[in-house]
């Protein structure tokens, strides 16, 4: 592929007009479970995560090497669909990751960061991040990256401190995870 598909276009909005919460975190943290219940709680809309459904095609079919170009797609996706369901979502609006987790992976796969995604994906962030941390794995699925849960764990940690994204780790049991996302959430809807 041609270098000219690395170049992304600014984000639409800097801003969204709905406050979004983002669950980031490593595969197999209870991520989707958590995101899920969080909407239901404040009865809006979830944004699936795309990225994942992507990998499971895209192993199937291809194998397990990345191009820059399928992350760039994948955070366009992502943003697109967040997008669409903005206008569908009540007070605020939950998504299960978005395009700054997106770049977090993104470092992982790719020999060469393609700096133009960082850009985009630092025009839109979320309002709240919350990120689930590994001390129990909350889902039976089956992993779609080889990369050890600590280490995506303390590079969600590393990347949220150094752009200043405002975040909660969330830890325990799900029951325990909802319950401290209500409140975090709650708290950014009062400010």
């Amino acid at each position: 592929m041609s270098l000219s598909h690395t170049t992304l276009p600014p984000s639409s909005s800097s801003k969204s007009t709905v406050p979004r919460v983002c669950v980031v975190g490593p595969e197999l943290t209870g991520k989707t479970a958590l995101a899920r219940l969080l909407a239901d709680h404040f009865n809006t809309v979830y944004v699936t995560e795309y990225a994942r459904i992507y990998a499971i095609e895209k192993t199937a079919v291809q194998g397990s090497a990345w191009w820059p170009e399928e992350f760039i797609h994948i955070a366009r996706t992502q943003t697109r669909l967040e997008a669409e369901a903005e206008t569908m979502a009540g007070d605020v609006m939950i998504c299960d990751t978005d395009a700054f987790s997106i770049w977090v992976w993104h470092r992982y796969y790719a020999a060469q960061p393609v700096e133009a995604l960082r850009t985009f994906c630092d025009a839109r962030p979320a309002d709240l991040y919350l990120l689930t941390s590994e001390d129990d794995a909350l889902t039976e699925d089956t992993p779609v990256n080889a990369v050890p849960r600590d280490v995506v764990l303390d590079a969600y940690r590393r990347e949220l401190e150094a752009t200043g994204r405002r975040y909660l780790e969330v830890t325990g049991t799900l029951e325990e995870r909802l319950s401290k996302s209500i409140t975090a959430t709650e708290e950014l809807l009062a400010s």
